[in-house]
């Protein structure tokens, strides 16, 4: 038989699992807010590795012209 700590740790668990899966299903589910679904213009701005792209193009140029001996993959 569990114990009155094990019984509510197990409740605890539930609950959080229970949660999660309530947000995660109507975060994806695309009802709520403007997506694409709607028919609205969709906007994308660039974030992580796209975003600074252009940076790493120009280090990597200048890298070039001081080190033309060096290729970088």
């Amino acid at each position: 038989m569990p114990s009155p700590n094990q019984t509510a740790l197990a409740k605890r668990c539930l609950f959080f699992l229970l949660s999660s899966a309530l947000l995660l299903t109507i975060a994806c589910s695309g009802q709520q807010g403007g997506g694409a679904g709607t028919g609205g213009q969709v906007s994308l701005q660039g974030a992580g590795a796209t975003f600074p792209n252009p940076l790493y193009q120009k280090w990597l140029s200048e890298y070039g012209k001081l080190n033309p001996d060096e290729k970088l993959l």
